[in-house]
């Protein structure tokens, strides 16, 4: 298994560009993952337009996580909606829909659902892929260019199981891999999800545990984790 991506989700406003850009030059494997959501930005966790105005001036691999509404906007009409937010996206490498349980098999059981029809280079689908196994079609989202997130947990910090990684004509899926992952108990977690996925090249995502009790993201923690995972790059 070799990881090619580390995803650390939940920047918000109280978190240092200063600091995430530092990390980004020493581990060069980041992807910083900015969520999104129509209702909650300025929360935490849900940055400002101004403040990820400023951080996509800088050069880091971001990826960002639509929430709510606009997963169902992209559902029913497969573009965002929102125009200043799909401004910000045009900035970033990905785009990923965090899928409810419910959302993800509407979509897994509908081809003809308009997210499908969303025009970006490389989308990924977050959600509870082992509970729709039978409803996925690795050719399908091969020809979309979309990639499986698997993740039960949906940033509560719940460790998932790690479902092996669905195969096609030309090889297993670009997949990742997230659900209670952190500094504590990621080397651990890591070799079960090497057990599951063998030699394939992956990403990870983490979020809950990578936040501190005043519920900020702690760079300390993800230096942390980096360190630890950083031998799984290579």
């Amino acid at each position: 298994m070799k990881i090619k991506h580390v995803t650390l989700t939940g920047a918000d406003n109280q978190s240092s560009i200063e600091k995430m850009l530092e990390l980004h030059n020493e581990f060069t494997f980041i992807e910083w993952g900015i969520l999104f959501s129509s209702s909650s930005m300025g929360s935490p966790r849900y940055p400002t337009h101004d403040w990820i105005k400023k951080l996509c001036s800088h050069n880091m691999r971001l990826s960002a996580h639509m929430c709510g509404k606009l997963v169902d906007d992209a559902m029913k009409f497969g573009t965002i909606i929102d125009e200043d937010i799909k401004l910000l996206v045009e900035s970033f490498t990905r785009v990923q829909f965090n899928l409810s349980k419910g959302r993800l098999k509407k979509t897994l059981s509908n081809p003809e659902c308009r997210i499908w029809d969303f025009d970006f280079s490389d989308i990924i689908f977050g959600g509870a892929f082992s509970q729709c196994m039978n409803l996925l079609d690795p050719i399908l989202l091969e020809q979309r260019k979309i990639s499986p997130l698997f993740d039960s947990s949906g940033g509560r910090g719940v460790l998932s199981e790690w479902p092996k990684i669905p195969n096609h004509n030309f090889g297993p899926l670009w997949c990742g891999y997230a659900g209670g992952l952190g500094p504590n108990n990621i080397v651990d977690e890591l070799f079960k999800i090497e057990e599951a996925v063998g030699d394939a090249e992956i990403w990870i995502d983490m979020e809950s545990k990578i936040r501190n009790s005043n519920n900020e993201l702690d760079f300390d923690l993800c230096e942390k984790v980096l360190k630890a995972i950083e031998p799984f790059t290579k």
